[in-house]
This record gives C-alpha cells, structure tokens and sequence, in this order.
C-alpha cells in the first residue's frame, strides 16, 4: 500500500517522516510519524512482501491499531467494525437514521 509521506525537519524532534493514510471506508485522514530508520526498514518490508523484520519488531511502541494503519489504512473506527463481523439489519437501519 502506497502511502503519501512528508520529510520534517523540527527543531525539537529533529528530522521524522510524516506518512498519511485514508480509511478506505470513511475517508478518514490519519497521520503516523517515524524515524528515518523506520521508515527505511518498513518499505524494505513492504516491497519484498515478507522479507526483513516484522511491522511489531519495526514499530514496538505503536498500538496495534497503529501498525494496522499503516499496512491497511483502515481507521480504528471502521476496524472495530470489521473486527465485530456483519451489521444486523436493525442496526443498518439505526445507522441510517442517526
């Protein structure tokens, strides 16, 4: 998954990457931010499909929820929603009311 990405240079932080991803179902916009190292390491990862260290050895502080973004896009929201499984239809309809 391509992930549009900014390099910044903070005075307080020093240089970080800046990645965006968008919620495939919402459209949400989330911003996640890494060292140059990281980001190195993840997109050797995601190029060779397997290959070199795993997103949770990359990014041992993040949340899982985070590290879910990153590979997916989905925001947390929406995979609270997947991870519960199918809507009952009184609840489509509740979601339509609201």
């Amino acid at each position: 998954m391509y992930c549009p990405y900014e390099v910044v240079d903070d005075a307080v932080m020093g240089k970080y990457i800046m990645v965006e991803t968008v919620c495939p179902m919402c459209g949400k916009v989330n911003h996640l931010l890494m060292d140059e190292d990281q980001f190195d390491e993840y997109e050797l990862a995601a190029r060779n499909r397997g290959e070199g260290k795993h997103i949770q050895d990359i990014f041992p502080k993040w949340t899982c929820e985070d590290r879910e973004k990153l590979m997916t896009g989905f925001c947390s929201e929406c995979l609270g929603l997947l991870d519960r499984g199918p809507m009952k239809p009184e609840e489509i309809n509740e979601k339509e009311e609201e």
